[in-house]
């Protein structure tokens, strides 16, 4: 409590307010902690690159699958913190909201799944 007191001005403020997940433009509280504090959600901070009153994720918990068997099975999945290192990519930060709110983006897997989520098709020598 000292150490919050002292580095934030009060021991009782959010969660949120000092732990954030930022990715380019994106800087959003989140919640989890270290596994030595017990969390569900391992995350483990570092100082904020811009506000010192903040810490920001480190590492942690990346990938998220969950399947649900059945004659046709059910999959969602969240990759935390984007597919792409590349900050023109559209999939540079797309999921990090998701994750925050605790949200999984459904898996394709049927091949109707497959077809309808298609971005783009390539096939090895043909134009």
């Amino acid at each position: 409590m000292d150490e919050s007191k002292d580095r934030y001005g009060h021991w009782n403020l959010p969660w949120g307010e000092v732990h954030r997940a930022v990715i380019g433009d994106l800087d959003l509280a989140v919640g989890g902690c270290t596994g030595m504090l017990g969390c569900y959600r391992v995350i483990w901070y570092t100082d904020h690159e811009e506000d010192e009153q903040k810490l920001q994720v480190r590492g942690g918990d990346g990938w998220v699958f969950a399947v649900e068997f059945g004659e046709t099975p059910r999959a969602y999945t969240i990759l935390a913190y984007g597919q792409s290192n590349k900050e023109d990519s559209p999939h540079y930060n797309d999921q990090l909201q998701n994750f925050v709110n605790n949200t999984m983006t459904p898996v394709a897997f049927t091949d109707e799944d497959v077809e309808n989520s298609v971005i783009r098709e390539y096939r090895p020598g043909v134009k």
